[in-house]
């Protein structure tokens, strides 16, 4: 497996809840930093408690030791794996390993640059809509396999954006 460049640990741990117009008076610098930028894709669901995306989302801000900084190009493609995660019922078919890039997680597979272009997850139990942050996270997708799921609804029109 490729792995990706080792990201910069977060710059300051100091609480700045003064000034965070999030909301999230206990973040820190770093956390409303990155709170911003998946907002950016995720839009209400990174803050409704019991969606994957903001298990995911709270899982990079307090769990992964990564600490990809908010202008990380990795930082999208962990979250959205994170949210394929958290959309797993029963035992996942991969584990969220905060201590290693996601080039080395179970079901991907990633370019010479660290980005993934492989996600295979048939029969993972994935289940509700496929999440709409696909192409921010993936735009470098090349193969997405989520047969054998518990998919429901339509193709959202977002993975029109995949360049391939």
């Amino acid at each position: 497996p490729t792995y990706a460049p080792e990201p910069t640990r977060p710059p300051s741990m100091m609480h700045d809840g003064d000034n965070d117009p999030s909301g999230h008076g206990d973040y820190t610098v770093w956390q409303w930093k990155i709170h911003e930028r998946l907002s950016f894709i995720s839009s209400k669901d990174i803050d409704t408690p019991g969606t994957a995306q903001y298990k995911a989302a709270q899982w990079m801000l307090h769990q992964d030791e990564m600490g990809y900084n908010s202008d990380s190009p990795y930082l999208y493609q962990r979250f959205v794996l994170a949210i394929f995660y958290f959309k797993m019922e029963g035992t996942p078919c991969f584990d969220l390993n905060e201590s290693v890039d996601e080039c080395t997680w179970d079901k991907t597979g990633c370019n010479t640059d660290g980005f993934v272009t492989k996600l295979s997850l048939a029969n993972c139990n994935v289940g509700g809509v496929i999440p709409t942050e696909i192409p921010w996270g993936f735009d470098l997708l090349e193969l997405l396999d989520l047969s054998g799921n518990k998919l429901v609804g339509t193709i959202p029109a977002e993975l029109d954006l995949l360049k391939r």
